[in-house]
């Protein structure tokens, strides 16, 4: 096998751990969101822990941008 192959497999071992990784934080969030309603996601300063925010805001900045930035790393690696 070529060390091009081993380099090639070992980035795809690399991916399929990352993506190990992230599911199971995705669900717990999933969870969280579910228990919550509307109201309660978006009324700001609910929970003293998020600040001025809400917890609905405080969830998509610790979800979708961690994900923007995972995905960006991935890809750099991957070139």
């Amino acid at each position: 096998m070529s060390s091009k192959n081993r380099e090639k497999i070992k980035v795809k071992q690399l991916l399929e751990y990352a993506k190990n990784l992230l599911k199971n934080p995705y669900t717990e969030i999933q969870q969280i969101i579910e228990m919550h309603t509307n109201e309660e996601l978006f009324e700001k300063k609910k929970y003293k822990w998020t600040g001025t925010t809400s917890l609905g805001a405080y969830l998509i900045f610790a979800t979708s941008s961690h994900y923007d930035w995972a995905i960006k790393i991935i890809k750099k690696t991957l070139k």
